[in-house]
């Protein structure tokens, strides 16, 4: 019954003002999969390369110029091939002030910058060490990186996927708790607020009821937050911030107030 009466909810404000019963267990749940549905649309875009390539370009902090420099230092007679690198130069590279290019050589210790070693890569920033294999570069030629136009995309796309192999499932859990988190806070804030409406009233809502109303407020919101998000993520939290207060005040005029005036 309770369930007929949550996808009522999603497109009735008499569905919604019946659940303010709802048992605090069945909330909790409830807000625990609007959180993590409001937020799908921008998880979704984890799953892409292009998180990524932003997280390599901030690790790296390059100039147009020095992304340049990088590809053309590159020994152009070096390739990976069966996960190791081809490469008999040992270079030692410095691109600016703080990002230095390392082949065959760990001697130096360096702020950021690249190291490639026979059997894998590192990317080092600012508190950050990262170590991968070359599964991610197999059979990437380091002379064809010099001579195509688009060859520091090349490398930059590859070290993306690298980092997408190992920080994808983080990334995701987190943007999962965040937006857990953010809705509880919100949904419990809310509904402290709407507390206020008690004032002129010699009887009113307990604060459950309330939250009640506020978090079966935020289905529809929910719903209409995933369409659009699918289009422009960035907007889905705005959407059910929004909507939500107010969908849960039209509960308030249609019902609740109706209510009070017939017991006082």
């Amino acid at each position: 019954m309770k369930i007929k009466q949550i996808m009522r909810a999603t497109f009735s404000l008499k569905a919604i003002y019946q659940l303010r019963k709802a048992p605090i267990f069945l909330t909790l749940v409830m807000s625990l999969i609007i959180g993590i549905l409001h937020f799908t649309p921008f998880t979704l875009t984890l799953i892409g390369v292009e998180p990524y390539v932003r997280y390599v370009e901030q690790l790296w902090q390059l100039t147009p110029e020095a992304r340049q420099w990088l590809i053309q230092a590159l020994p152009q007679e070096c390739f990976v091939s069966d996960l190791q690198l081809n490469c008999d130069s040992v270079l030692a590279y410095q691109l600016d002030d703080h990002f230095t290019l390392l082949i065959n050589d760990e001697t130096t210790a360096i702020e950021r910058g690249l190291i490639f070693t026979a059997n894998s890569i590192k990317f080092v920033g600012s508190d950050v060490m990262q170590e991968f294999s070359y599964f991610h570069f197999e059979g990437l030629d380091f002379g064809d990186l010099q001579t195509h136009p688009e060859g520091y995309s090349i490398f930059l796309n590859r070290s993306a996927q690298a980092f997408r192999g190992v920080l994808m499932m983080p990334f995701v859990l987190g943007s999962y708790m965040t937006g857990i988190i953010s809705f509880l806070g919100y949904i419990f804030s809310v509904s402290i607020l709407s507390m206020l409406l008690k004032f002129g009233h010699s009887t009113f809502l307990k604060y459950k009821e309330v939250l009640n109303i506020i978090v079966f407020s935020a289905l529809l919101p929910t719903m209409i937050a995933i369409v659009i998000g699918l289009i422009t993520p960035a907007f889905t939290t705005l959407i059910v911030n929004l909507l939500t207060p107010i969908i849960a005040y039209l509960v308030y005029k249609k019902y609740v107030v109706f209510g009070l005036q017939n017991i006082e």
